[in-house]
C-alpha cells in the first residue's frame, strides 16, 4: 500500500512539472517572438517615422528653431573647448 502512495505522490509531481515546465517555456518563446514588433511600434527600429519626431523636426524648420540650433552649436562648441 505506501508503494502504490509513493508512486501515486511521484506521478503527480513529475505531472505538475512537466505542465508548469510547459507553460514557463511557451510564455519565454512568446515573449521573444512578440519583442521585435513593439520595438518597430514604439519607434526604435524607425525613428523618424514618430510622429513627435516629425514635429521637432518641422519645428527646426521655423526661425525660433534656426535660432535654438545656432545657440546650441555655440554652446556646444564652448563646451568642447573646455575640455
Amino acid at each position: 500500500m505506501k508503494n502504490k502512495k509513493t508512486m501515486l505522490m511521484a506521478t503527480f509531481t513529475l505531472a505538475a512539472v512537466l505542465i508548469a515546465g510547459q507553460s514557463v517555456l511557451a510564455a519565454e518563446s512568446n515573449a521573444i517572438e512578440s519583442q521585435p514588433k513593439e520595438m518597430e511600434t514604439s519607434g526604435i527600429m524607425n525613428p523618424m517615422d514618430n510622429p513627435g519626431m516629425q514635429k521637432m523636426m518641422n519645428a527646426m524648420n521655423t526661425p525660433e528653431g534656426q535660432e535654438m540650433m545656432k545657440s546650441c552649436s555655440t554652446f556646444m562648441d564652448k563646451y568642447a573647448q573646455e575640455e
